[in-house]
């Protein structure tokens, strides 16, 4: 092979390897964006899902702006979630929740949730439900990330202890924490999967007041 020849075929490889290399790195970017176009419109459908479901169920929705903005990292007391929670309209609300467990109780079936009031304060919903609620919930993935949206009447707001760790302490206490429990009635939930659209939106009006603050 002479030094032209080869100087003509090392140059289609450098093409051909170039050439390789945009197409991987284009057809990888296409992928990035179908992804990212896909989870879009898969976000978009949730909210309409839960914005519908509000509807019609006469929900309020925009609850947690009472907690929000600057008060996105204040530990609420009972006394401020209460007023919020139980309504005199006798109006539900719309939550935002994590399934911890379902129980039988005395009127039935009991569902319990936990949902955020704000970024820092947590509340656990204990609801009353139906038979065929408390089936549907059971059939639903029980994968740790799943959430539901979740219309509830909130009947009445306490406080509690929780006990956490399982050994005792030397002086034969274990250790507790405050909780928040709201309890009510289920009127109706929506298995909604890994959203996580409310703490971003926590996080970024807890952001907007902290520069507001400094401005």
């Amino acid at each position: 092979m002479t030094k032209v020849a080869a100087k003509i075929v090392w140059s289609v490889l450098l093409v051909v390897c170039v050439w390789g290399v945009i197409s991987h790195f284009r057809s990888e970017s296409q992928r990035k964006l179908f992804e990212e176009r896909r989870t879009e419109a898969d976000e978009a459908r949730i909210q309409q899902s839960i914005v519908q479901l509000a509807n019609a169920n006469g929900a309020i929705l925009d609850w947690k702006r009472a907690f929000g903005g600057g008060r996105a990292m204040d530990e609420l007391f009972t006394a401020e979630l209460a007023p919020v929670f139980v309504r005199a309209d006798g109006r539900p609300l719309l939550f935002i929740a994590s399934l911890r467990d379902v129980n039988t109780s005395v009127a039935g079936y009991e569902i319990e949730f936990e949902t955020r009031a704000n970024l820092k304060s947590k509340v656990r919903l204990t609801l009353q439900c139906s038979r065929e609620q408390a089936n549907q919930v059971m059939q639903e993935p029980r994968d740790s990330g799943g959430r539901y949206a979740v219309v509830a009447r909130i009947l009445a707001v306490k406080s509690g202890y929780e006990l956490i760790g399982q050994d005792a302490a030397e002086d034969g206490e274990r250790d507790q924490h405050r909780i928040t429990v709201a309890s009510g009635n289920c009127i109706q939930f929506l298995y909604i999967g890994h959203y996580v659209n409310d703490v971003l939106q926590d996080l970024q009006a807890w952001s907007d007041s902290a520069q507001e603050k400094k401005q």
